[in-house]
């Protein structure tokens, strides 16, 4: 009989879609930077403009949490809170997907913010799939109980609730938009 084989541990073999995701939450952060222009000069006025500094502060800081927490997450870590930052990762793709079709007309484009919702698709779409990855192998007796996920939920509740509650409602917008066209 021969020796089964055994597959190499994996505890200390880096996780490099979480490099990648770091580098692309990085970049993201850099882009979102365009919409400080609108909240501070232009294209909004007064009741909309705290909603329009709301909007880019709380993207801004998403994201660098978001590259963060890929950052530590770089080597398998533990599992529990992986799936539900993986969900409101997809929460914040479906509001952007819903601010998208709204096109030019969105609230959040008429406010200058027009690379917000772009940047928040292509960052939380990966970012959800290498999260539920890294929960599918990650062990399930620890947790990963830091400041940065906590600091990350929080971020992506405030983050939607601007973006869902704002002043013309995006989503609510959208959903009236495929509405008429159906």
């Amino acid at each position: 009989m021969s020796p089964r084989f055994t597959p190499p541990a994996t505890t200390h073999r880096p996780f490099f879609a979480h490099y990648a995701m770091t580098g692309l939450a990085a970049i993201g952060a850099a882009v979102v930077q365009t919409g400080w222009a609108s909240a501070v000069f232009a294209t909004t006025t007064g009741a909309a403009r705290p909603l329009v500094i709301a909007i880019v502060l709380c993207t801004t800081l998403w994201t660098i949490s978001t590259a963060w927490l890929h950052w530590r997450l770089r080597f398998p870590a533990a599992s529990r809170g992986l799936a539900w930052q993986a969900l409101q990762d997809l929460c914040l793709a479906a509001v952007a997907t819903a601010i998208l079709i709204q096109g030019h007309e969105s609230p959040i484009s008429r406010a200058g913010l027009w690379a917000i919702p772009p940047v928040l698709l292509a960052l939380a779409v990966p970012s959800a799939l290498v999260l539920l990855d890294a929960a599918r192998i990650a062990p399930q007796g620890q947790a990963e109980n830091s400041a940065i996920t906590r600091f990350r939920s929080a971020m992506a509740i405030a983050l939607l609730a601007c973006l869902v509650c704002g002043r013309h409602g995006a989503v609510l917008n959208a959903l009236a938009l495929i509405l008429d066209a159906a």
